[in-house]
């Protein structure tokens, strides 16, 4: 999921900009291959899809069970990504997020009075041509498309919905009421989305 970051952090780089990496342990030796700055935040949210038994349930679209999964895993690191977000950012002055720390950065970001910039791996706004890809591979018709969206959106913030609001709380800011989590946001206030898929 870092590529497309880091040709974006090239990109910012030759216009100037100091640019940072900040993620997970797993990435320092993509950021040192690069050359670029990187800072850790604990976790390890990605590991899971290295393990042959939830790398077959990603590959069936068993979705569901593998957040419950993930979910278990990261309560025994969260608290601390959650700081070191905090930490790690202190200076920095824009935001350029994927999707797995959408939630968190935002709320830092919003905290610092910074832009925030979500980069999405894949068309993601909710239509009615096609379904979202995480939920269903095949095409069925509009209306149910349209809820495989909602329905994902939904879903994973009624299991991320109150871990992120007692860390906005933490931050002095107001709770998100939104459905759909930071996705009812991005809509709602038009925020300028990078779309990064092939």
């Amino acid at each position: 999921d870092l590529q497309p970051l880091v040709a974006l952090a090239f990109g910012f780089r030759s216009k100037g900009w100091d640019v940072v990496l900040i993620s997970e342990e797993r990435s320092r030796g993509i950021a040192e291959e690069f050359g670029l700055e990187f800072r850790a935040v604990a976790g390890d949210s990605v590991g899971i899809i290295f393990e042959e038994e939830y790398a077959e349930m990603l590959a069936k679209g068993k979705l569901m069970a593998m957040m419950k999964e993930t979910e278990r895993r990261k309560k025994t690191w969260y608290d601390q990504a959650l700081n070191d977000w905090v930490e790690t950012t202190k200076d920095v002055q824009m935001m350029v997020s994927g999707p797995l720390s959408f939630h968190e950065t935002y709320c830092v970001a919003e905290k610092l009075g910074i832009p925030w910039v979500p980069v999405m791996y894949g068309p993601l706004f909710p239509t009615s041509e096609f379904p979202n890809p995480f939920v269903m591979e095949s095409n069925w018709f509009g209306w149910l498309n349209l809820l495989s969206y909602n329905f994902l959106y939904w879903a994973l913030w009624m299991q991320q919905g109150s871990d992120i609001n007692a860390f906005r709380a933490r931050l002095g800011l107001d709770p998100m009421t939104g459905r759909r989590g930071l996705m009812s946001i991005i809509e709602e206030k038009e925020l300028l989305v990078v779309g990064a898929f092939h």
